[in-house]
């Protein structure tokens, strides 16, 4: 019995040293964040990993953010402190909840909406890039940018504002827009409430739960991550050549394509379908259903958010921001579809700008997801050329 207690206590004392170790590397890296940039990539997504389960997310901070009903959310009337390891940054934000004077709500002559990236997440107020871009143009330009907005949010925002006076609407497109969009169009060009509802409590909760830190936490959400993956894989190798899968359709025998949406190992993905009330439970007991089909693509989906907007844009010139280097490929066949499509001439005429090829990595936090001042600083410099008399309008 002894000999198994001095094994138990040995292996026990083993483990609580790794962990107190592993922890402390964690520890040093996350604060010391140009360390990270000379170990090698693995390392560097653990320790980005890390970053990710202990950052503050402004959307889900009481202070910063309030919920909405039709939008799930918006920032929070007032000021705040947004901050993070790589930086701290003071919100003004004004009675509608966006991040800008309250003076900038009246005939602005530029709108800018999109997710945190335009909102300006880790610069200060007067940095990001709507902001810059009114001192460049000399024109009256609102900042509607929110964090984690998809396209179909920014559209149902812009029937809250002031666009009397509106000649530009720019619209910055991230990866994530895809989902929302989705449920969007799927539910016939609105948002749920109940879903609005549902997936503001269910963050909340979740991020309230991820932000308590206890000494061990980075470590032990790392080996987590490790048995997620491996279970991920095991998942995935199971796969038949043949699965279950779900078509959306209208019963029209017209003919069009169809594009598949692949279901993660994760299965979180049916709470997006709250509003169809058999769907969602058959789709939490069929774990053979692995995908679903609808008659859009990611380029048709936006596209569909922009045209149902509740405002005229028909005399507005939209300018859409591809934003970052996984959306690249979405830029080239949002114009290649726009060329080739019959579509309104506002629509026609939309200009779609990639702007992440101009980014250097001096423009990038290093563990963040998000962009420097410098970034901010270029995107305006784009839009301005864009814009100005003689530029990339007046010549078309």
């Amino acid at each position: 019995m002894k000999t198994k207690s001095k094994i138990f206590i040995t292996v026990g004392g083993a483990f609580l040293v790794s962990l107190w170790l592993f922890e402390t590397v964690f520890l040093v890296l996350l604060y010391h964040p140009s360390l990270v940039l000379k170990l090698p990539p693995q390392v560097f997504g653990n320790v980005r990993t890390a970053y990710y389960n202990t950052r503050q997310v402004i959307q889900r901070e009481p202070l910063c953010s309030r919920f909405d009903e039709e939008l799930g959310y918006t920032l929070k009337p007032g000021h705040c402190v947004f901050a993070n390891i790589e930086f701290k940054t003071e919100y003004s934000i004004n009675s509608l909840g966006l991040r800008d004077t309250q003076e900038a709500l009246y005939k602005p002559e530029i709108i800018v909406v999109g997710d945190s990236f335009a909102m300006g997440w880790g610069v200060n107020q007067q940095e990001a890039f709507p902001k810059v871009l009114e001192r460049k143009s000399g024109k009256k330009v609102l900042n509607a940018a929110v964090s984690s907005y998809g396209t179909a949010r920014e559209m149902l925002l812009l029937k809250r504002l002031d666009t009397s006076a509106m000649k530009y609407l720019i619209i910055q497109y991230y990866e994530n827009d895809y989902w929302e969009n989705i449920v969007y169009y799927l539910n016939k060009n609105t948002l749920p409430v109940d879903l609005i509802k549902q997936n503001y409590v269910y963050g909340q909760k979740m991020y309230e739960a991820r932000k308590e830190y206890f000494y061990g936490k980075l470590t032990l959400c790392f080996i987590a991550d490790r048995f997620h993956q491996v279970w991920q894989w095991v998942v995935n190798t199971k796969k038949k050549d043949t699965e279950r899968t779900i078509v959306f359709h209208d019963n029209n025998m017209r003919v069009r394509e169809f594009t598949r949406v692949p279901l993660d190992a994760d299965r979180m993905i049916e709470n997006f379908f709250s509003f169809n009330k058999t769907l969602g439970p058959m789709l939490k007991s069929d774990k053979e259903i692995k995908s679903f089909f609808i008659d859009q693509d990611e380029e048709g989906l936006f596209l569909n958010a922009v045209m149902s907007a509740p405002v005229d844009l028909r005399n507005t010139h939209i300018i859409v921001l591809v934003w970052d280097l996984f959306s690249a490929d979405f830029a080239v066949k949002l114009r290649k579809k726009l060329d080739a499509g019959d579509f309104p001439a506002y629509i026609k005429r939309l200009i779609v700008v990639d702007v992440s090829s101009v980014f250097s990595k001096e423009d990038r936090f290093i563990l963040d997801d998000h962009l420097k001042k410098s970034a901010h600083e270029k995107t305006a410099e784009i839009i301005q050329n864009i814009i100005r008399p003689g530029g990339y309008i007046a010549q078309r």
